[in-house]
């Protein structure tokens, strides 16, 4: 007998390919004995609800693995590339603001009479 219900979309975070029959991680192709088809987001993408391929974190952005959405760059912290698990400290000088720097540059250099 085949499937009864239609299909359900991937839950949030999960990457389901096709063939999953489940969005766990556990679920496997039928006839593919052990051959993976649903499993967490990996780390430096994200996946929403639904997704069959991961989409990589933007720049100024971070993904761990498992993740609905990216993470914006904390506050003193910047990241000028795609894919990250996680983001720059600041260097010296500069204060990384606002959140979600791509370019430490694009911040704030230190004030005069100050140090960063």
């Amino acid at each position: 007998v085949g499937q009864l219900a239609p299909a359900r979309k991937c839950r949030a975070g999960m990457l389901c390919l096709s063939g999953a029959n489940q969005s766990d991680g556990t679920g496997s192709m039928a006839g593919a004995a052990g051959q993976q088809q649903s499993g967490p987001c990996p780390a430096g993408s994200y996946c929403p609800s639904g997704a069959s391929a991961p989409t990589a974190c933007p720049p100024g952005t971070y993904c761990l693995e498992g993740q609905v959405a990216p993470f914006p760059c904390e506050v003193g912290t910047y990241n000028p590339l795609p894919s990250q698990t996680s983001c720059r400290t600041c260097p010296a000088g500069y204060l990384c603001q606002p959140a979600g720097l791509t370019d430490y540059t694009r911040g704030v250099v230190c004030p005069v009479g100050h140090y960063c």
